[in-house]
């Protein structure tokens, strides 16, 4: 029997399916995950289901689906690439994946083989070694490092070889090979198919690498479609917050941190509704006063568009309205005009200390302020 040991997948299940053509396996040949085969790619139900479910597939346990682990049991937030494929996988479905998740191994000894997601500390013997360490993550990564800056790989002296995933050392789509005399000793087997480079593999013990070229980038097509998932709640424009809302509320099914973050959300949106509407009562109100005393000033003959506003201008008393008030000014006052002024929360925030400050007295001439603060070019 023959095993095929596979680096990271991520989703990839289109590659995974050309790699298994290419390996040409016999039906009693074992494949070999070295984990992350969620997250960032297309497809990242289908590959657990594949590995879940063939009879001769399994994967060991790699640092995004220990992450997936954590962050369901509420132990760490998850990064954007769980929130989508917990996502794609569905609330009814996760937790079920999640258990299943937790029982798979952290390392496989195959006979003159050892197969770890992550690293090992070479001078540490098999047992001791930290699951961080075996699995990934960034606190492994660290206790792996030496002042001396000498790779974790050419340390390594164990008797086995070591097959590993989760980096992709070279970044050019071809596999890490460390030599020991004429034959390997570390094999590292991620050339981030993710990332539009490859899925490469190794049938063992005949010692073949087996690769197939990624159809394209598709971790940055999923941060692209995705991006508002990722992005500061604080920072979002009213818009932004809008579109975000339709987006969340149209889906059939949302995961807790998800419905969490629109209930947040549209609290937002109605904080923002509620200080527009009294900012248009506010507004209206002073520009009615400012009418008022200019009919009862000596009118001025001619009197132009300019001096008018200058006019206007001298009777504002708070100044943080001014933007406001010229635009009532011009008829151009409403809710909707005040709610496409704001662009975020801080400035709503700030606009609003602002207008409780009386008689805020800054030179009305020559400023360039939206309503809720200075003007930021976009593009």
């Amino acid at each position: 029997m023959r095993q095929l040991v596979i680096g990271d997948i991520h989703g990839c299940f289109a590659e995974l399916e050309a790699l298994l053509d290419a390996a040409g396996l016999c039906a009693d040949d074992e494949i070999i995950a070295l984990g992350d085969i969620l997250d960032r790619g297309p497809s990242s139900l289908d590959t657990f289901e594949f590995f879940a479910t063939h009879r001769h597939a399994r994967s060991l346990l790699g640092n995004h689906e220990r992450k997936h682990i954590r962050s369901y049991r509420r132990e760490l937030r998850p990064a954007l690439s769980q929130v989508i494929t917990r996502a794609e996988i569905g609330e009814a479905r996760y937790p079920e994946v999640v258990r299943m998740l937790d029982t798979w191994p952290r390392l496989v000894e195959l006979r003159g083989a050892l197969l770890v997601h992550g690293f090992v500390i070479p001078e540490l013997p098999l047992m001791d070694q930290p699951e961080t360490v075996l699995v990934g993550t960034l606190t492994g990564e660290e206790r792996v490092r030496r002042a001396d800056g000498r790779p974790w790989y050419e340390r390594y002296r164990g008797p086995e070889l070591l097959i590993v995933g989760h980096h992709d050392y070279l970044g050019t789509g071809q596999p890490l090979i460390v030599p020991r005399s004429s034959e390997p000793r570390v094999i590292g087997l991620d050339t981030s198919c993710c990332h539009g480079r490859a899925l490469t593999g190794i049938v063992l013990p005949d010692m073949r690498f087996v690769s197939v070229r990624s159809r394209r980038n598709y971790w940055a097509e999923h941060k692209n479609t995705h991006a508002e998932l990722e992005s500061d709640e604080a920072a979002l424009t009213l818009e932004q917050t809008d579109a975000l809302v339709a987006k969340l509320a149209s889906e059939p099914e949302l995961a807790p941190t998800a419905a969490e973050r629109l209930g947040r959300l549209r609290a937002y949106q109605q904080e923002a509704d509620e200080f527009c509407d009294w900012l248009l009562a506010l507004a209206t109100e002073e520009h009615e006063r400012i009418v008022a005393k200019l009919a009862a000033l000596p009118r001025l003959e001619p009197c132009g568009v300019s001096e008018q506003a200058r006019r206007y201008s001298e009777l504002i008393d708070n100044r943080a309205l001014a933007p406001m008030l010229h635009a009532a000014r011009k008829g151009r006052l409403s809710r909707e005009s005040l709610r496409a002024s704001l662009t975020d929360r801080a400035q709503l925030q700030r606009l609003a200390k602002r207008l409780r400050e009386p008689h805020d007295r800054a030179p009305v001439s020559g400023q360039h302020e939206t309503a809720t603060g200075p003007r930021r070019e976009t593009s």
